[in-house]
C-alpha cells in the first residue's frame, strides 16, 4: 500500500511495505520528483502527448487505458506522466 506523509508543503509518498521513499510533491506548485522503485511498486513513463490525447493510434490507448486504471500516484513533469503501478496487481 502506497502511504503518504506531509511535511510543510511537501507530500513523501512511500511504500508502507518496505518503507521506501518513492515521490516528493510539492502542495503548491503541483511538481513532483521520482525518487525510487522497489519490489512493490514501479514507475511508468508515458509522453504527455499520449496520455492526454488517448485517440492517437500510435499510443496505443488501450495500454494507456490500462495504465491509468492501475496507478495509484501520477506525477506530470516537462514532457513526460510518470505513472506509479504496484507490481503483481495488488499492494
Amino acid at each position: 500500500m502506497l502511504g503518504k506523509k506531509i511535511e510543510g508543503n511537501f507530500e513523501t509518498y512511500y511504500c508502507d511495505k518496505c518503507n521506501k521513499n518513492l515521490a516528493l510533491k510539492d502542495r503548491d506548485s503541483g511538481m513532483g520528483w521520482i525518487y525510487d522503485e522497489c519490489q512493490h511498486f514501479c514507475w511508468v513513463e508515458v509522453s504527455k502527448t499520449c496520455f492526454y490525447n488517448k485517440h492517437e493510434e500510435q499510443c496505443q490507448p488501450e495500454v494507456i487505458k490500462q495504465l491509468k486504471t492501475n496507478s495509484v500516484l501520477r506525477l506530470d513533469r516537462d514532457t513526460s506522466v510518470y505513472l506509479l503501478i504496484p507490481k503483481g496487481g495488488t499492494t
